[in-house]
């Protein structure tokens, strides 16, 4: 029963609150994408903070700047990245390919990044052709 009244609340309270959990996506989001740009240019590692923080702003403001198109943006950054983590994850597991994965991920710096901004961008261009034809989203 507490679980059903748990929910309830949380609806009601996720209607007026949307924009702000938007604005928490948005600067995570950020903070992930930029530090992953420093990191993957070979920048010095110790002030990867110094990346983080200015995608976290950006990124934040960005979301309240333009809505719609961080919806589409976050929805597609955190879909590749389950995808980029469930695909590793699997060829992980066979023992043909786990010493690749291995070297991929921990020797080639740019790896990562680009293998979570190419499904990224992917999704940002197949979700607004679809919603630029929708009538309820003015893009």
């Amino acid at each position: 029963m507490g679980g059903l009244i748990g929910m309830g609340v949380l609806a009601v309270l996720s209607v007026p609150l949307m924009r702000w959990a938007v604005c928490i996506l948005g600067a995570t989001a950020g903070a992930i994408l930029t530090s992953g740009i420093w990191y993957a240019c070979g920048l010095t590692e110790r002030y990867i903070w110094a990346g983080g923080l200015i995608g976290l702003v950006a990124g934040g403001m960005i979301s309240f700047i333009v809505f719609r198109v961080a919806v589409i943006l976050f929805a597609s950054l955190w879909g590749s990245g389950l995808m980029v983590i469930g695909c590793l994850a699997l060829l992980y597991l066979y023992p043909a390919t786990s010493v690749q994965v291995e070297t991929l991920v921990f020797a080639q710096k740019w790896f990562l990044p680009v293998a979570l901004t190419v499904p990224t961008l992917v999704g940002i261009i197949v979700q607004h052709k679809f919603v630029k034809g929708s009538k309820d989203w003015n893009l």
